[in-house]
């Protein structure tokens, strides 16, 4: 069976391909490049044009916040929570795997380059939604990870939002198919994690669930290529679509779960 990786450069998923590829056969890696200036000013367009000034500034002062406040409190979190090569964010991968560089899975030299590559699967993690006819490259689909249980909570930081919620037995990640919705596709695999959501922030939080969800997704990819892809039954649940996180969130959650472990001491 023919696997590719897709994904960007950033820790996890960094650690997760070094992983991948010693412990399975991919086939090829296709790294997807840098966001540019030009595509943040896009990214913070889009955004103003669909949720208003307002929410954007709100977004926008958390992640200066979070520079100015949080950032270290994670970082030195982050040496108890991972091992030294997990930090270090160097690939490392036999030379004999081809590595392809795009700016969008969803370009034309992209389709092109995976109709030769002619995958069976692409495991995914990706930032941006690819194009159903980009999905259909692949004989058996697109996989992808998602740090969140599904379908509850959808699209991003999903730690986040489920700390906010006080649903903290819904933290953890799930393995699906995709397909043109956000998080919609078949469930493959879903395993809760445990974690503190009162030290550090769900930046870490979400680090963390990626980082302990690679065993299952090394283990769940060698199972598909020995018996094929089975589904889960989807959980009769309410499937709801987060997105960024705001200033005014995060002061929220952390009023809310601060409550909660003083509820728990009495």
């Amino acid at each position: 069976m023919k696997i590719v990786v897709y994904t960007f450069g950033c820790l996890p998923t960094i650690y997760m391909v070094n992983k991948l590829t010693k412990e399975l056969k991919i086939d090829a890696l296709i790294l997807q490049n840098s966001l540019t200036f030009r595509d943040r000013v896009g990214f913070l367009k889009h955004r103003l044009k669909k949720y208003g000034m307002l929410r954007l500034c709100d977004e926008l002062m958390f992640q200066f916040y979070y520079r100015i406040f949080l950032k270290k409190w994670d970082a030195e979190l982050a040496k108890k929570y991972f091992p030294q090569e997990y930090l270090e964010g160097a690939i490392d991968i036999d030379k004999s795997i081809p590595v392809f560089k795009v700016d969008t899975i969803n370009c034309a030299r992209a389709k092109s380059l995976l109709q030769k590559l002619g995958p069976d699967i692409v495991f995914m993690q990706s930032r941006e939604m690819i194009d159903e006819d980009i999905l259909n490259v692949a004989k058996m689909g697109f996989i992808g990870c998602h740090p969140g249980i599904l379908p509850d909570y959808r699209g991003t930081y999903a730690p986040f939002w489920t700390a906010l919620n006080l649903e903290l037995n819904k933290l953890g990640f799930t393995i699906y198919i995709a397909d043109k919705g956000i998080d919609t596709g078949k469930i493959i695999f879903q395993k809760n994690i445990e974690l503190d959501a009162t030290k550090g922030t769900f930046k870490l939080h979400s680090e963390y669930i990626m980082y302990r969800s690679i065993p299952f997704i090394i283990s769940t990819l060698k199972k598909i290529s020995e018996e094929g892809i089975s589904f889960l039954e989807r959980p009769i649940s309410k499937s709801r679509l987060f997105s960024h996180v705001g200033l005014l969130d995060y002061i929220c959650a952390k009023k809310k779960l601060k409550k909660l472990v003083m509820h728990e001491k009495r």
